[in-house]
């Protein structure tokens, strides 16, 4: 399974297979290749694999581990590293090994054994995908299936390490989203982009896909959104409320247009609408869970689709396995982004997404994006 997950290109049907993280202890000083190697038993041409990917850590102090990990040789383990090299945290912070990392005895290795892996990365023509580079900014058409940062088990399937240079992330899209991404050149355009967003001088525009038989209302959205919401054997997710309740923040959309599109009904299974939202604020999921919240869960989403409700019900409960991160696209695309000088009327920046990928003669569903993938 580990050598499945690390299989480039990845084998037909591939499937993340969940985590698996394993805690060693170097009974000598070696590279940590060998430790790894022999620690769990496993290949080198394996063990390279992980370290490649980014996906075994090390440090010479082993950091306190919580009551469910902690055990007596990694207590003892700690104190001796600790007489011997001192308290400095930054030798207790367990840091990505490289193929030539070497561990002293006694140091602490957490190897992530089954990477999530990110297929779309290697797949997309980032050539193709890049939309503008200024001073200050490289802006990309992310593609579905692909995270903005690094991962802790990934550090080299995401957008800011397919550039030849050294980016910022200035913000963030959802994996299972496409669309306009803005990277920084410097810590200086981020502090520029922040500025402007924090200011009201950044407008968003989404192209949405959402099922439903009958188009929404066009105009204001507004709901009072409960971000990081917990539910045992469930994703952490946003739950939108009609009315403020302790611990939601409001949060509004305008919905400017809103088309029904019978071409894609056999497609998705039923009736779909296409629409188009500009942000007024930015929340986590904001509009995947706020279009659930009214009917119109997006295509493809797994994780705000079952909670799905008519304007007026009460949210809906959910139980243990209920809800799932989406593996493949949503009908969800960042299709624009406008940045505005500080006077308010002139316009320095716009980029704009080529269309959304359900618009595509060659790209009818999150199906088609499976199978180009294997």
């Amino acid at each position: 399974t580990i050598r499945a997950c690390l299989a480039s290109p990845l084998p037909p049907g591939y499937r993340n297979p969940g985590p698996r993280v394993e805690h060693l202890l170097a009974p000598r000083e070696d590279f940590v290749s060998t430790l790894v190697a022999e620690g769990l038993q496993l290949p080198q041409d394996v063990v390279a694999g992980l370290i490649e990917i980014g996906a075994v850590y090390c440090c010479p102090v082993p950091p306190a581990l919580p009551g469910s990990l902690a055990c007596e040789p990694s207590s003892g383990a700690r104190q001796a590293a600790l007489k011997q090299h001192g308290n400095d945290t930054r030798l207790s912070t367990p840091r990505r090994a490289s193929r030539t990392s070497v561990a002293p005895a006694g140091a602490y290795l957490r190897v992530h054994a089954h990477v999530k892996r990110f297929p779309a990365a290697d797949c997309a023509d980032w050539a193709a995908r890049l939309l503008a580079v200024t001073d200050e900014h490289v802006i990309v058409n992310k593609p579905c299936g692909v995270p903005v940062p690094i991962t802790v088990d990934n550090a080299r399937e995401s957008v800011v390490t397919q550039a030849s240079q050294p980016l910022h992330i200035i913000h963030r899209l959802d994996r299972c989203t496409e669309g306009v991404v803005v990277l920084g050149r410097g810590v200086q355009a981020v502090r520029a982009f922040h500025d402007a967003q924090h200011s009201g001088r950044v407008q968003k525009t989404y192209r949405l896909l959402c099922h439903g038989s009958q188009p929404p209302p066009l105009g204001l959205l507004t709901h009072h959104l409960a971000v990081g919401t917990r539910i045992p054997g469930c994703p952490i997710h946003s739950v939108a409320h009609d009315e403020p309740r302790p611990g939601t923040a409001a949060c509004s959309l305008m919905i400017e247009s809103a088309e029904s599109a019978p071409a894609l009904e056999s497609v998705h299974g039923g009736p779909v609408i296409d629409c188009v939202v500009r942000l007024v604020t930015g929340r986590t999921h904001q509009i995947r869970a706020q279009m659930a919240a009214v009917g119109h869960p997006l295509v493809g989403d797994t994780l705000y689709g079952p909670l799905a409700r008519r304007p007026g019900q009460a949210p809906v409960e959910v139980a243990m396995g209920d809800l799932q991160e989406p593996e493949l696209a949503i009908g969800l695309q960042a299709a624009r982004m406008v940045v505005m000088a500080e006077d308010g009327a002139t316009v320095l920046h716009d980029w704009r997404a080529p269309e959304p990928w359900w618009t595509q003669a060659s790209s009818c569903g999150p199906q088609h994006l499976a199978s180009s993938l294997q």
